[in-house]
């Protein structure tokens, strides 16, 4: 499940421009597309959190287990801890 969204007690702050990104992951998340893969790996590399962490949800959803390398390397490299913790939940 990608991180929780609240407006005034956000577990990542996040900006109104990242909003349009993590709602594009969500869907690109239910919708399961082969398409949306390449997209959603530029995504691991956002600026926001928030973003990040709904891209590696999303990746998770789409492509399963064939996901695995792409995440355990943003569990490594990225440096948030809310996102690593993202990542290593769907990696159990």
């Amino acid at each position: 499940m990608p991180i929780p969204l609240s407006s005034e007690n956000a577990a990542i702050p996040y900006s109104n421009a990242s909003m349009p990104l993590v709602n594009w992951s969500r869907q690109a998340g239910n919708w399961k597309h082969e398409r949306a893969i390449p997209y959603l790996i530029q995504l691991l590399y956002d600026g926001s959190p928030l973003v990040r962490g709904h891209a590696a949800w999303a990746l998770w959803q789409t492509m399963g287990l064939d996901s695995s390398q792409l995440l355990t390397d943003l569990y490594r490299r990225d440096d948030d801890e809310r996102v690593r913790r993202e990542v290593a939940a769907l990696l159990e």
